[in-house]
């Protein structure tokens, strides 16, 4: 009994632990960690995409809800793709935009698959109104077209909307998220060496 009243302290990190080894991770394409203040919505709806429509398999999206906007887009596409398909498509995307301004088409690697992004630039009187900065990531029967859209200046930058849409994966069924189980070892450890205090107490 009086084992359990001296474990008793170690019970928040305990649960800490287990909150980090069991929270659940969504299915499909995603961005692991959104920028801060972003929610979460499963079944959004954007247009104005480089693909069309009429192979569109899903859309998934995280978002700002205070003006000036901003959002993360997640849109799978049935289908593989190719460097030359990523050009064609984009190249017709450009054409119907003619008001924004295009970066170069950039070689990317993300979630070990090959891709393509670019920076796009909307300006208002002169001045840059949003920048968004979009990929495209091949895999064998589908794409994936991910957009980070953002016109708040706390998240207008280039380099780090390209990381973030770097940071796209696609989660499966039964696949371990590498980060819950650092971050379960790091807690693990931390519950140890503070229990060893408690002993030597």
């Amino acid at each position: 009994m009086k084992t359990i009243f001296r474990l008793a302290p170690l019970a928040p990190f305990i649960l800490l632990v287990a909150a980090g080894c069991t929270q659940p991770t969504i299915e499909g394409g995603q961005i692991p960690k959104p920028p801060p203040g972003f929610a979460y919505d499963p079944n959004c709806s954007a247009a104005g995409l480089v693909y069309g429509h009429d192979e569109l398999v899903g859309q998934r999206c995280w978002f700002t809800r205070q003006e000036p906007h901003c959002a993360i887009t997640v849109s799978e596409f049935k289908g593989g793709c190719n460097g030359a398909d990523v050009q064609a498509a984009r190249e017709a995307y450009v054409a119907k935009n003619k008001y924004l301004e295009f970066g170069p088409l950039e070689t990317l690697h993300i979630d070990g698959q090959p891709a393509w992004g670019w920076l796009e630039t909307q300006k208002s009187n002169g001045a840059v109104y949003s920048l968004k900065y979009s990929a495209v990531v091949c895999y064998r029967a589908s794409r994936y077209l991910v957009d980070y859209f953002a016109a708040d200046p706390k998240f207008r930058d280039e380099a780090g909307q390209r990381k973030m849409v770097a940071s796209f994966r696609v989660i499966k069924s039964g696949d371990v998220d590498p980060a819950k189980v650092v971050v379960g070892a790091l807690l693990a450890v931390a519950v140890y060496f503070v229990y060893r205090r408690f002993r030597a107490a």
